[in-house]
């Protein structure tokens, strides 16, 4: 059977969709393509009419192929470069959805509040590859392709070929919901071709209204009709040659700087990744980076990540070549030159650290960089790849017992923190309490789960510089598996000290069967 790949590209330059959840959505899964032709089929030139429901219906050769899409999603992704045109969702307007509220002041029309700019900017097209393909199946595919106007939303015009694409993710039927380096696409499953004509015979197979039942309403509200969600999965894609692409890791280099003298204990770490902050900012003097301050200008956009600090023991640098303790300086994804123009000048020469007027250690650079999606040694065979703080995560969040309703553990707090860290990956619509649920629910989606968490109440002070007084804080411990967001060797801080000492994640390896045990008593808990 020969190959066929097919293409999505639009026009306009800009694709635009949304979830049934009514988040925007990041790209054109193959399930949203699986509906696109199902519409096509029922309704394009190639449709029937069905004697006995006076409409159109797919044809039987365009119903076969749509069954077979559903048993064999695409072997192969293309995804192009793209970016949202609004990533932090802040344009909004306000749009007449075509009824009226009529009561004692009078006729209003009823208006909603939409927001503006929430689609993705496509640089090339995406594409959908699949190795073998019956040939009765591909022209029939073919043959549907001009009758999709969109892909998405209405306004997201669309032009659907077959023509050769590269992939950039292949299909990995072994993947299981917690591998890295993974992407979890949507694809339609058997039976979704049937559901869809059901679903849409429900809503529209009907006779039409009465003159009666269709009389104006003083409150007509718009009536949404529910998303059909049944017969649809999920299938993971690897990225094609991952590790030869740009370093995407919310850290993208890490720069160590040799620890000779004391070594620091768990509880120090904190005060001397604040004293070496400091440190950097007097030698750099003046103009400094906010990337390195933190401090950012009012009305600025902060990124979900600064500069951050870490202390890390000589046992954990083995397997990089070093023999001491090390500070390393984790380089956010966003740097620009000036960052390492001033981290440079700030690491020339003796570096005496001191706090509080005592000497703490003598640091020294000898030009140890390191990529952060290559920090950590790779996990052993057989093992899945966890973490665990090196000293402990601190929330960032307050622990209130319930919040919008709904119970607020430790675990709760630490999907917060990875989702503060993947903060851009998460855009969301809501703002306080109901965002940190909202950011919850999403890294919860992207398979993060946290293991065995438990509080530490010894000393909680030393182990943040600074945060609201309201805050009550109770740093913790446990195990957290990054799911689909990391890959296993990079590095990482978590909570609300991240950026200085706190929150460091070390890699713990534990037998595949043992986390499957794991993740089963979490699942029927």
């Amino acid at each position: 059977m020969p190959k066929y790949c097919l293409t999505a590209r639009f026009p306009l330059g800009v694709y635009l969709g949304h979830t049934g959840d009514a988040n925007r959505d990041a790209y054109p899964d193959p399930a949203r393509l699986h509906a696109a032709l199902m519409n096509a089929a029922a309704q394009g030139v190639h449709a029937e009419e069905d004697p006995n429901e006076r409409q159109l219906r797919p044809n039987q050769q365009s119903l076969q192929a749509l069954q077979w899409l559903e048993a064999h999603p695409p072997t192969g992704l293309a995804m192009p470069e793209q970016q949202w045109l609004s990533p932090d969702i802040s344009r909004m307007m306000y749009r007449n959805v075509g009824s009226v509220k009529i009561d004692k002041t009078g006729v209003r029309l009823n208006f909603e509040n939409r927001a503006v700019s929430d689609g993705v900017s496509v640089n090339g097209a995406y594409g959908y590859i699949w190795d073998e393909m019956p040939v009765d199946i591909a022209e029939a595919i073919t043959a549907l392709l001009p009758d999709v106007a969109c892909l998405g939303e209405a306004s997201s015009l669309v032009v659907l070929e077959q023509q050769e694409i590269e992939a950039t993710l292949t299909l990995d039927p072994q993947a299981t919901a917690f591998s890295t380096e993974r992407v979890q696409v949507r694809i339609a499953l058997p039976g979704r071709t049937q559901h869809l004509r059901e679903v849409f015979h429900a809503r529209y197979g009907k006779k039409p209204p009465s003159k009666k039942a269709d009389k104006f309403l003083k409150d007509d509200p718009i009536h949404d009709p529910p998303i059909p969600k049944d017969h649809l999965g999920t299938a993971r894609y690897l990225r094609v040659n991952a590790a030869d692409k740009e370093c995407a890791t919310p850290w993208t280099k890490v720069i160590l700087l040799e620890v000779h003298g004391k070594q620091l204990g768990p509880e120090e770490q904190v005060r001397a990744a604040v004293a070496l902050h400091r440190a950097l900012i007097a030698r750099i003097r003046t103009d400094v980076s906010p990337v390195i301050t933190g401090r950012y200008a009012a009305g600025a956009q902060r990124p979900a990540n600064n500069l951050a600090i870490q202390y890390i023991p000589h046992h954990h640098l083995e397997a990089l070549g070093l023999k001491t303790s090390a500070f390393a300086l984790l380089v956010p994804q966003d740097a620009d030159s000036t960052v390492y123009e001033q981290l440079n000048q700030a690491l020339t020469g003796p570096f005496p650290l001191r706090s509080g007027g005592k000497l703490l250690c003598q640091l020294k650079y000898n030009g140890h960089v390191f990529r952060g999606d290559a920090f950590w040694p790779a996990p052993q065979p057989g093992t899945i790849r966890m973490w665990e703080p090196l000293n402990v995560f601190i929330p960032e969040s307050r622990p209130h017992n319930k919040q919008q309703g709904v119970l607020w553990r430790l675990a709760d707090a630490g999907l917060l923190s990875v989702a503060f860290v993947w903060r851009d990956n998460f855009p969301t619509k809501e703002t306080g309490p109901a965002r940190y649920v909202e950011l919850r629910d999403a890294a919860y989606n992207a398979d993060v789960r946290i293991f065995h968490d438990h509080p530490v109440s010894r000393n909680t002070r030393r182990f943040v510089h600074r945060t609201n007084r309201s805050l009550t804080i109770q740093p913790w411990r446990g195990l957290v598996h990054l799911g689909s967001l990391q890959q296993d060797r990079a590095i990482i801080a978590l909570g609300q000290s991240r950026h200085l000492g706190g929150g460091l994640l070390i890699p713990v390896d534990i037998p595949r069967s043992e986390f499957e045990t794991m993740t089963s008593e979490m699942t029927h808990a």
